[in-house]
């Protein structure tokens, strides 16, 4: 086979490849609870162990940081998490960057 054939078949794989890689969730996310009203500042801690994900929670304006989450997941794009002791489960789907 050509040498530059290959090089084409190659970078053509590559190219159809890149734009499936599902997107990284790992990392800090911010944003709001709405309660009664009040917002309230949440950020989840998304990291990974041993190839398995896990979590915590901070509320700054409770004082309140690396709270652990009890089941983290992530799968086709769709964030899982939760805390069964609050009574707290999250869900949401990633796409351009936010959840």
């Amino acid at each position: 086979m050509h040498i530059n054939v290959l090089k084409a078949i190659i970078t053509v794989f590559f190219l159809a490849v890149i734009p499936v890689q599902a997107q990284d969730i790992k990392g800090t996310w911010k944003g709001n609870l709405t309660v009664q009203g009040t917002e309230l500042p949440l950020v989840f801690n998304i990291s990974e162990a041993d190839g398995k994900l896990q979590s915590t929670m901070d509320s700054p304006s409770q004082g309140a940081t690396g709270i652990p989450m009890d089941k983290t997941s992530f799968e086709n794009n769709a964030l899982s998490i939760e805390f069964t002791q609050g009574g707290i489960k999250y869900l949401a789907n990633l796409k351009d960057n936010a959840l």
